[in-house]
């Protein structure tokens, strides 16, 4: 299961012309602007003529409100991901952590 990336990351041009973002200490970008992150890569895909790719779970796709994220995959590589907000007004339980009694 993915993790939320915690760092910064930075925008790169792979060499099969893809638009993806790396793991780097000075970079300009974390969780607190994500939003710009996906907005300066959508724009530098555009600029650069390059695939820019956001992992969407399947069928979510044409869902509005998809809350853009920096997840962890494999070998802890950062990658953007655009995932459905959670709504806690249908019903759904919501879990609360343990409250002390005595």
């Amino acid at each position: 299961m993915a993790k939320i990336f915690n760092g910064n990351v930075s925008i790169f041009k792979s060499g099969t012309n893809k638009i993806y973002i790396g793991a780097e200490p000075e970079g300009a970008f974390n969780m607190g602007n994500v939003t710009e992150l996906v907005a300066k890569m959508t724009e530098l895909g555009k600029q650069h003529k390059a695939e820019v790719n956001f992992f969407i779970p399947q069928g979510k796709a044409t869902d509005k409100g998809l809350n853009p994220v920096i997840l962890t995959g494999r070998g802890g590589k950062p990658y953007v991901a655009l995932l459905p907000a959670k709504n806690t007004a249908d019903g759904a339980a919501v879990k609360s952590g343990p409250t002390k009694l005595l």
